[in-house]
């Protein structure tokens, strides 16, 4: 009898033991299976991540693309008109005619005196200032010596053109009151006058 009430605690106790071990396994497969689907669940959210970015990334793209310009809307640079001085035919007086540069600067206001006629190609501005002083625009010029070499070559009536038109013409274009002409950084001086300091507009 005694044997056989051992026997009945046995099983129960091996009954139990067997349930437990259902139990852990049950639990440890719901672990096992909640940790998949969180993965799984990463996994997709990933990949949704991915997708709305290359979406974005795309409607960025498209939409830099539609921000280049026609060329219709491009501005195009035109350059500046100036106004250039010369002597009229029998040098007794200035004329000017409006004329297109590429822009302003102190060598396509040169340029267009050449193209006028009123300098030889060969003379060049060795420099050039533009600056205020005592509530005055003021320009400084400085030619090479082939400039000196050219005005005395020319008469007194000639002369007085000549150096008018130059200063006409870059007073005008640069807006400027006054301008002083050197040779070299010297004086500019020819065998008819001297030009020591700051001219206005000749007449």
């Amino acid at each position: 009898m005694k044997k056989g009430k051992l026997i009945i605690i046995g099983l129960v106790v091996m009954a139990l033991i067997s349930g437990c071990g259902k139990t852990a396994d049950s639990k440890g497969n719901k672990a096992n299976s909640t940790e998949q689907t969180k993965d799984i669940e990463t996994a997709n959210e990933t990949e949704q991540n991915k997708d709305v970015q290359t979406e974005e990334n795309a409607d960025k793209q498209e939409g830099e693309e539609q921000q280049i310009p026609d060329e219709e809307n491009v501005s195009v640079q035109t350059g500046d008109n100036i106004k250039v001085y010369y002597s009229n035919a029998d040098a007794s007086g200035f004329e000017s005619e409006e004329v297109a540069v590429e822009s302003l600067s102190s060598n396509e206001v040169l340029k267009a005196l050449v193209d006028k006629g009123v300098l030889p190609v060969d003379v060049s501005l060795l420099s050039f200032k533009e600056f205020e002083k005592d509530n005055e625009k003021l320009l400084e010029l400085d030619f090479s010596d082939k400039f000196n070499t050219y005005i005395k070559t020319l008469g007194t009536s000639a002369e007085y053109y000549i150096v008018g038109s130059i200063c006409n013409t870059f007073l005008d274009a640069y807006g400027s009151d006054k301008i002083h002409i050197t040779v070299n950084g010297d004086v500019f001086t020819t065998g008819h006058a001297e030009y020591p300091g700051f001219m206005g507009k000749f007449n």
